[in-house]
């Protein structure tokens, strides 16, 4: 047989290989994950990711915050109370930003948790 002939042969065999194997693996719906979650652990979940955006937007924020403390450098009167109003802001950014990023580590440690359940409820093949 020539070169050619051998190739596409062989392009056949993994083709078929593929298939094979893509028929033995089941699709599973996205939600069938949360099978023995309970309502508790699932809003553990959703207040984590808010947590994560929260703590995620924090530097942005930041740099917004502190464009206002430029600008009320250029103001004319009353520099410092405008400052000192500006300041209470990075406060509030930074307690937020604490308080996101400590509810974001609790869930996360709750998600570990939940995954080492699942991994000692399940058979091995299972998880395959």
């Amino acid at each position: 047989m020539d070169d050619e002939a051998m190739r596409g042969r062989g392009e056949d065999a993994e083709k078929g290989e593929r298939e094979r194997k893509t028929e033995g693996a089941r699709k599973v719906p996205f939600f069938s994950m949360f099978r023995y979650a309970s309502r508790a652990d699932m809003a553990l979940m959703a207040v984590g990711t808010v947590a994560a955006m929260v703590n995620g937007m924090g530097d942005p924020l930041m740099t917004v915050v502190f464009a206002a403390v430029i600008d009320c450098f250029g103001a004319g009167d009353n520099v410092l109370q405008r400052v000192s109003k500006v300041v209470m802001y990075y406060i509030y950014l930074g307690i937020g930003t604490a308080l996101a990023s400590f509810l974001r580590k609790y869930t996360s440690t709750r998600r570990l948790m939940f995954l080492e359940l699942i991994v000692k409820t399940q058979p091995y093949s299972v998880l395959n």
